[in-house]
């Protein structure tokens, strides 16, 4: 049966019907991008598409250099090994290592995952790859805990193909917000269990330090993680203190 509607009504409906399915299409890609290969597409007032893309080709230029024992993998909190005193850190627990170091703050799992399918790393054989990524993932595009896992195991796989010689630390995502029952922390923690299971303790080792960075509540206090999502230098003391002697073990 056809319905004579008005114009005005007919158009209304129109452009609802268009937007339900702009809407399921949305939502279908988003589910998919976590787990996807895309570089950076947003610029930020703490960093630009052009200062990405340039430290980028600073760790191209590393891979290309060859020569790595020990390779960390992620976003900001992976780099911030480089930063301030805690390259002190960093030098003093992995020293005895040829490291690089391919963090690069705001990643998400799929930017990540771009930069290792474009990185030249032909002469990169590390025995071991310490990696963690997911947290941005949160914040920045609202992805849900199994779309972040989903992004994170596409990672460990890409790994596995490009340095099949390495084994792989794989980091649980750090607690993210003050407190333990903000949404940000019920999210981060069921991400974990799911990527828990990426482990096989022969490729794959999972080490979740999340309790090094909480109180007996379950409050992050500001010594360990200032804004409460980047370890301080305190915080980063106490990483090294557990991955110095996991590490040590895995290059056996």
């Amino acid at each position: 049966m056809k319905l004579n509607l008005p114009s005005n009504i007919r158009l209304l409906l129109t452009l609802l019907v268009t937007l339900l399915i702009n809407s399921v299409a949305i939502i279908a890609y988003a589910a998919e991008y976590a787990h996807t290969p895309s570089p950076r597409a947003v610029e930020y007032d703490w960093m630009s598409i052009a200062d990405w893309n340039k430290q980028h080709a600073a760790n191209i230029a590393r891979a290309k250099q060859g020569n790595v024992d020990l390779l960390f993998l992620g976003d900001s909190i992976t780099q911030g090994w480089t930063w301030g005193d805690n390259s002190k850190i960093f030098a003093q627990a992995f020293g005895a290592y040829t490291t690089a170091n391919f963090g690069i703050g705001g990643d998400q799992t799929q930017h990540l995952l771009w930069r290792l399918h474009n990185g030249k790393t032909e002469k990169v054989d590390p025995k071991v790859t310490v990696l963690m990524i997911g947290v941005n993932n949160f914040g920045h595009s609202q992805h849900s805990p199994e779309e972040v896992s989903k992004g994170v195991k596409a990672n460990v796989d890409t790994i596995k193909t490009l340095f099949p010689n390495s084994k792989i630390l794989l980091l649980a995502i750090f607690p993210y917000d003050e407190k333990p029952t903000s949404w940000n922390r019920v999210a981060v923690a069921s991400a974990n269990q799911l990527i828990a299971q990426l482990a096989d303790d022969k490729h794959v080792y999972y080490y979740d330090l999340g309790h090094l960075f909480v109180n007996e509540r379950g409050v992050i206090p500001k010594s360990l993680m200032a804004d409460f999502l980047h370890p301080t230098t305190e915080g980063y003391k106490k990483i090294a203190q557990v991955l110095k002697p996991a590490i040590e073990e895995l290059m056996k």
